[in-house]
């Protein structure tokens, strides 16, 4: 006997699913919950995957290489598979697919940089600044601490800026590290105006001398040497003004410590004890020159 749909309806008892070898049972005949590893089930539609997790192995061997969307619910994502694209400059990278790229790359409002910084094309432009100090009122000495000429590149760039100073002829001497001991220190001096030109050598810590009533300049470049002293050249004047061409002083000086331990203070002073005027200034640049 061949089953129908019509027979089934008129049978009762039990049903064999055996018997049934064509035709299709609707999905009201069919249980709820298929068991078995469903190796027999064809043309699965992912479109139908509503929940669960499928394995690595279930996925294709190469996935499309655009994937959309905002990849918000993405984890655990390693930075060193990332090979190609750019990351942008508000995302830490440099806005461009090399590791330096073009334009401002801001680290930080106050970046700090160990070791060195080498440029092999172009120019440093920006401030190197160590320290500024300036006199509110007039001294017999002003005082720079909180140096580091190691830690610092190695060498410092003294500028030194006074403005009409009180005494006559005043000369101007720098101590290193607290060390009084004039001893300690020697000096070569040349000093040339349009008329005359004269050198001299002291076992002082001697920068230069200024004039009354003149503005002082003055540059001292130190750095640690070979030896392991402190060794500096500096150059400088005053003027009085272009009215009187005689008093356009050049003055250089070569300039050295026999101390070896690391610079961290500086101490300028005048040799008679005369006061340095409100506003003088001394500002100490970090080396790399």
């Amino acid at each position: 006997m061949v089953l129908t749909a019509n027979v089934i309806r008129g049978l009762t008892g039990g049903i064999d699913a055996n018997a049934i070898t064509f035709g299709t049972l609707s999905n009201a005949r069919l249980p709820s919950v298929i068991s078995g590893n469903g190796n027999g089930l064809m043309s699965l539609s992912a479109s139908n995957i509503s929940s669960g997790i499928l394995s690595n192995e279930r996925l294709p061997t190469t996935i499309q290489a655009n994937f959309v969307g905002n990849a918000q619910g993405v984890s655990g994502l390693n930075i060193a598979n990332v090979s190609i694209g750019i990351l942008p400059v508000v995302r830490g990278g440099t806005g461009a697919a090399n590791s330096t790229g073009t334009g401002n790359v801001v680290l930080s409002d106050n970046p700090v940089f160990n070791g060195n910084i080498t440029l092999t094309s172009g120019a440093f432009i920006g401030n190197c600044i160590k320290s500024t100090t300036t006199l509110g009122t007039a001294q017999a000495f002003l005082d720079v601490s909180g140096l580091d000429i190691t830690g610092d590149g190695g060498s410092y760039k003294i500028v030194i800026d006074v403005q009409n100073p009180n005494a006559t002829n005043p000369a101007y001497y720098l101590w290193l590290n607290g060390d009084s001991t004039n001893t300690n220190y020697a000096t070569t001096r040349v000093v040339g105006t349009s008329v005359s030109t004269a050198s001299s050598t002291a076992q002082l810590p001697y920068l230069f001398f200024g004039g009354q009533g003149c503005h002082h300049f003055f540059e001292l470049k130190l750095r640690k040497t070979t030896s392991g002293r402190y060794a500096g050249y500096g150059q400088g004047g005053f003027e009085a003004g272009v009215a009187n061409l005689a008093a356009l002083y050049n003055m250089s000086v070569v300039y050295l410590w026999t101390g070896t331990s690391n610079v961290t203070s500086l101490r300028l002073f005048t040799s008679d004890g005369s006061l340095m005027p409100i506003g003088t200034t001394v500002t100490v640049y970090r080396g790399g020159f």
